[in-house]
């Protein structure tokens, strides 16, 4: 019988940099930090994205949700966070989507959040900093008076909310070109939230809503003077049954091929 007696902790400098870059695409990443606001119950999602100088960009995600109190934000952004998932509606499960599109995106991410009947509250992830310092150490207190300003500003008033800043974003494609990032942005957020912006929720990207995007084309699209029309091919339902940490679960899938 073997004794494990090894402590193997990764070396914080070199995981942390190395983790940056196990895949998330940037529209990717910015979609899951979206749907932690849709999680969150927000009726509105406000992104922006600004080029401060030739190499560094920031993208700011703000909600009207629920918030976050304070044994909430703790497990947040945090590689192997626990904390309490709907699996029926979320679509995280091991803990770490937050913390690894904050990180894949750029160096410093900063929360200022408020739940209802708790104070305003700050946390800070600086990769720079846990790379000199070789410690995985954040910060968090509560809120200045100017962060709960911020917060109220960016979340149009709202009494409850979140709003994540995201600094050094050094992992942006398309950096010459930022137009032509949000407008890829705003395909890939309209066609993955398209149900949720179809019931009502709104997403703004730089003050601009985003329309629900149908990526099958079923209500057809125009081309010059001609109108083209999708041709659905199959639409099928089938059961699937799997089992989920010991539980079984039942559900129907559809499956849709069409013709565009």
């Amino acid at each position: 019988m073997f004794k494990y007696n090894f402590d193997n902790t990764p070396n914080p400098s070199r995981f942390l940099e190395a983790y940056r870059y196990l895949g998330y695409n940037n529209y990717s990443a910015i979609a899951d930090l979206a749907d932690n606001s849709f999680d969150a119950e927000a009726d509105n999602i406000w992104i922006t994205t600004e080029k401060i100088d030739t190499n560094n960009f920031r993208i700011t995600i703000a909600d009207d949700g629920t918030g976050m109190d304070r044994p909430i934000l703790e497990q947040a952004f945090r590689l192997g966070a626990i904390a309490e998932r709907n699996p029926e509606k979320d679509l995280g499960k091991f803990g770490v989507g937050s913390a690894s599109a904050a990180l894949s995106l750029g160096r410093k991410t900063t929360v200022i959040t408020r739940a209802d009947g708790a104070p305003c509250l700050i946390k800070m992830l600086d990769l720079d900093y846990m790379v000199n310092e070789n410690s995985f150490a954040v910060y968090l207190d509560q809120a200045s008076k100017k962060e709960l300003q911020d917060l109220t500003e960016a979340i149009n008033g709202a009494t409850t909310g979140t709003i994540v800043i995201i600094e050094n974003c050094d992992n942006i494609r398309s950096k010459t070109n930022l137009a032509q990032f949000n407008n890829q942005l705003r395909k890939h957020l309209g066609e993955t939230f398209r149900f949720f912006v179809s019931a009502g929720k709104r997403i703004y990207l730089n003050g601009e809503a985003i329309p629900a995007i149908d990526p099958l084309a079923l209500a057809g699209f125009k081309s010059g003077a001609n109108v083209y029309e999708t041709r659905v091919y199959s639409d099928e339902y089938y059961d699937l049954k799997i089992i989920d940490e010991g539980e079984p679960i039942e559900e129907k899938v559809r499956i849709r091929l069409v013709i565009l």
